[in-house]
């Protein structure tokens, strides 16, 4: 009686080897792909915040960029943010209207900034604080995710905080 021994895997094996393998792998996609959310929305929070302790630091240096008067009677009224559903705008501000550019910056696509009321805060000029009635808190957004950044009616301190997206 000859008995031969075949060393090797059955397809039942390859098969449940297969499963777990593709398993772990879909499992691993849906937490990057999570992940890569979380962080898209922390980067453009960190910008926001950046662009606002920017417009902060100039005003209460009360520094204007060259080549930006105001006429008299119209005096430096500060920096401002203006914030739309897609961008930010940073400049500088005279009583009549009149504004410099500093800086811009766009979202991300499918990211978009849930804009205070009012849409504009103005850090006025050598650490008088801001021109807002309260504190307010700019939301930005991606599907169900967000993060909140708050700034103080008084002093203009910025703070990162939660935010419910609509």
């Amino acid at each position: 009686m000859n008995l031969s021994i075949q060393k090797g895997y059955t397809i039942i094996e390859m098969l449940i080897v297969i499963v777990i393998i593709g398993a772990i792998l879909g499992a691993s996609y849906i937490s990057f792909q999570d992940f890569s959310k979380k962080q898209k929305i922390i980067r453009v929070s960190r910008q926001i915040e950046s662009d606002l302790r920017y417009a902060q630091e100039q005003a209460l240096a009360g520094t204007k960029p060259q080549g930006f008067d105001c006429n008299p009677p119209d005096t430096y009224t500060g920096v401002a943010i203006y914030f739309n559903s897609f961008s930010t705008l940073v400049a500088v501000n005279c009583s009549s209207g009149d504004y410099m550019q500093l800086r811009t910056y766009s979202l991300p696509d499918n990211i978009k900034i849930i804009p205070p009321t009012p849409s504009e805060i103005t850090f006025l000029p050598l650490g008088k604080g801001t021109s807002l009635a309260s504190s307010v808190t700019v939301g930005i957004c991606q599907a169900d995710q967000g993060v909140g950044i708050e700034i103080g009616q008084t002093t203009g301190q910025i703070t990162t905080t939660s935010f419910d997206c609509p």
